[in-house]
């Protein structure tokens, strides 16, 4: 076995590269970036195999103000290939700001105009993009800046890896229900995508019954929970408009405070606007002259009051504090709710999907040699209805074609949700036997 010695050690440290890679896993950023502002030649050094270069470095540890200065570098020298080297994976700098949902940096890398916008298409190892790569892990901000650079209308190829699977196929593994939904939203084509292990986005979310409130086991104190925790109406569009509305630079109140206390400042000011409002509320409440103002004599509560027992506001203070003593106790509001939104969005994302049964069972209308049987009986047998109701298997001349069509998808997709519901009701009986 070959051993070094302190020399030998030192002697490799002389060596660019590594006095490169020392700096960047020490930590030594300013010595980083004078190697790139001096010699071109680092921008484009592999410092290790497996993280790549120390560009990738900088950005898997989420240093903004370092990565902008290194990119600002490479740009002056115009070595533009060092943003597309990549790690083992194959992921380049911006691939891994994606996967880690870090938009700023995603946005220094890509440009304040969109300069290096061709980055976004580049695919890693897997033939995963960016955008991939942030769906993957649902980084919400980083998935929604990425996609309105492609104004939300990016092509199938950066939407599917190298096995087939759309990002639609790993929201819905993953249970990021929210996401699947927007992702149909804006790219409605996925639906019918099917990957090469034969599986349909609906053939997955069959897999996921916990996407259901009728899977779903609730205690009795638990179900009270669960009927009383609000979830709002989930909107695409306006969800992702939410989300590229936070990417803005918020406006400070106070120019003088550093960029970071700004929320700090915010909180503030709004606690002080509640009680100055409270307070002024009480101050005039106590100015108030019953004399010149007889309709105050008498409060709207004490005319409520009459329509119920005198201690009525003790009953509910009482119930109110037995249920919060419980829901303490029980605990899991946040679980509850997150729940709840589940169970909004699974059936949701199921009827979207079923709005094209035909291709939503067959992958994109048609029949592929590695379809699942079961899809390819539900297929087989509406063909089959079809043939036997004409004549030779035409569409007589005295049936409107088109709501002929109609009329065998929405059979497709009757016999489809049956076979669903039957497997599922099934499944969720067997699991409570046993």
């Amino acid at each position: 076995m070959r051993t070094t010695n302190y020399e030998n050690f030192e002697e490799l440290l002389s060596n660019k590269v590594n006095r490169l890679a020392e700096f960047t896993f020490n930590g030594k950023w300013n010595e980083v970036e004078k190697m790139y502002n001096v010699d071109p030649a680092c921008h484009t050094a592999t410092i290790d195999d497996f993280v790549g270069t120390a560009l990738h470095v900088a950005v898997d540890l989420d240093e903004e103000v370092v990565v902008e200065k290194l990119v600002n570098a490479i740009m002056r020298y115009e070595t533009k290939e060092a943003l597309q080297m990549r790690n083992v994976r194959g992921d380049t700098a911006l691939h891994v700001a994606a996967s880690r949902g870090f938009t700023k940096i995603c946005q220094i890398i890509v440009g304040e105009n969109r300069e290096r916008i061709y980055l976004v298409n580049r695919k890693n190892n897997d033939g995963e993009t960016p955008l991939f790569q942030a769906a993957l892990n649902w980084k919400k901000q980083a998935f929604a800046y990425l996609s309105d650079l492609y104004g939300h209308s990016a092509p199938l190829q950066d939407l599917v890896r190298y096995n087939g699977d759309s990002i639609l196929h790993c929201a819905i593994r993953n249970e990021y229900f929210d996401l699947a939904v927007i992702i149909l939203h804006y790219y409605d084509f996925l639906g019918v995508c099917m990957n090469k292990d034969g599986e349909l986005p609906l053939k997955v979310l069959a897999t996921k019954p916990s996407a259901f409130y009728s899977s779903t086991y609730l205690s009795l104190l638990r179900r009270v929970q669960y009927l009383r925790v609000h979830v709002e109406p989930f909107e695409p569009e306006r969800e992702m408009r939410a989300i590229l509305r936070e990417m803005k630079p918020q406006k400070l109140l106070n120019e003088n405070c550093p960029r970071n206390y700004a929320v700090l400042t915010s909180a503030f000011t709004g606690l002080f606007g509640f009680f100055g409002l409270s307070g002024k509320l009480l101050l005039n409440s106590e100015r108030r002259d019953p004399e010149k103002n007889p309709i105050d004599l008498i409060p709207i509560s004490h005319v409520e009051e009459r329509r119920f027992p005198p201690n009525y506001k003790t009953i509910l203070q009482f119930v109110q504090y037995v249920y919060a003593l419980i829901s303490a106790a029980i605990g899991g509001i946040n679980e509850l709710k997150e729940t709840k939104k589940k169970h909004q969005l699974g059936p949701r994302l199921l009827k979207q999907l079923l709005e094209r049964p035909y291709e939503a069972t067959t992958g994109g209308g048609g029949v592929p040699s590695f379809i699942d049987t079961d899809m390819y009986n539900v297929y087989s047998q509406s063909m089959r209805a079809y043939e036997a109701t004409t004549v030779g298997g035409g569409v007589p001349s005295f049936i409107d074609t088109d709501m002929y069509y109609v009329y065998i998808q929405s059979m497709q997709g009757i016999y489809l949700y049956y076979t669903f519901l039957t497997n599922y009701i099934s499944s969720h009986f067997m699991s409570k036997l046993s």
